[in-house]
């Protein structure tokens, strides 16, 4: 059965960017038009308090704020996975295989798009409590922490150079931001060795803060059960790599994942893909009754501006939801629960 989300959301905390488009009903109530597919769907869930386990693939209308004229439009494709914890024998494995699968979607996704050329699709995946575990070891001041965070959150797109000056900014020091200018750095530079030796870098760097290191050993979890469930596709150029600094916003609650595309040639672009957990989105916003908990969920959006992209992110969902089996690490079989799933 198909989910109806609204069009309309009641506007919030959450719904901060300054391209939303906010509408206002006749009794003065404001609403926002869909930035994402993320946001409607968690607020459609956080006021839902009985759910069924399910995975939803779903195509849908995003909307963009304009100096002038209109709302731009553009088509967006989300994959989504929603779990319950009651009941289930280990929910932190079953978090984890469900955040594998949706690295497993976002691969496929990309794969019913071969690139031209010398570009490649490159992955980059973090963990939520990496950026914290930093923050700790580099013995960022509290007082500087946030304007720390807004400049890890764009540190890929401002380069080397200029990266590092706006960390000395922010660090309120020129020390603190080398420090943190070094760790990143050393990550980055073992780039070409792949994500298993990144993520070595990242666990010897950060092994004082007990944040990161766990937030790494899960890391390593996802991704050795992403990798066993992807396919072995001879001349599919994509990569995994890891980057510690990765923040994105409502995913917040463990994996994050952004795809790019670069090219020998040309400077990197937007994401083509990204997604995450947003459990602590839905939490924010869930108002249960006292004997009611909020409902875990997770989900990865894709954004596309044209719609073949889009339908290739719902064609892999689509597979992946009909397989039967999941193969883990160490060659087991893990069989999927067809109870409850649905799209």
């Amino acid at each position: 059965t198909a989910l109806r989300v609204p069009l309309l959301t009641p506007t919030s905390r959450h719904a901060t960017h300054s391209r939303v488009v906010t509408l206002m009903d006749q009794a003065g109530a404001q609403f926002f038009l869909p930035y994402d597919l993320t946001t409607p769907f968690a607020h459609f869930l956080a006021f839902r308090y009985a759910h069924q386990p399910l995975r939803r693939y779903t195509f849908g209308t995003v909307y963009r704020s304009k100096t002038v004229g209109p709302p731009k439009e553009a088509l967006e494709a989300a994959f989504d996975i929603v779990s319950i914890s009651r009941g289930v024998k280990d929910p932190e494995e079953q978090r984890r295989v469900e955040d594998a699968e949706v690295v497993r979607v976002m691969m496929e996704a990309m794969l019913e798009f071969p690139l031209e050329g010398q570009a490649m699709y490159v992955v980059a995946v973090s963990y939520a409590g990496l950026v914290e575990g930093i923050l700790q070891v580099c013995h960022v001041p509290a007082a500087q922490a946030d304007k720390v965070r807004a400049v890890l959150s764009q540190i890929t797109r401002l380069g080397v150079k200029i990266g590092r000056r706006k960390l000395a900014q922010a660090c309120g020091g020129e020390a603190c931001g080398q420090r943190v200018g070094e760790l990143l750095s050393k990550v980055w530079e073992s780039y070409e060795k792949g994500w298993q030796a990144q993520l070595r870098v990242v666990q010897e760097l950060l092994a004082s803060s007990r944040i990161a290191t766990e937030a790494a050993a899960e890391l390593q979890k996802v991704l050795c059960y992403a990798v066993a469930m992807m396919p072995q596709l001879e001349g599919f150029r994509a990569k995994i790599i890891i980057d510690p600094a990765l923040q994105l916003d409502r995913y917040t609650g463990g994996l994050l994942i952004q795809a790019t595309i670069r090219s020998p040639k040309a400077k990197p672009v937007s994401a083509v893909a990204s997604g995450g957990r947003y459990d602590p989105l839905i939490r924010a916003l869930h108002l249960p009754p006292p004997d009611r908990a909020p409902t875990p969920a997770y989900g990865v959006g894709a954004r596309t501006p044209t719609p073949a992209r889009a339908a290739g992110l719902c064609i892999s969902a689509e597979r992946l939801a009909t397989d039967k089996r999941v193969v883990l690490g160490g060659g087991g079989l893990l069989s999927h629960r067809d109870e409850g799933y649905g799209a």
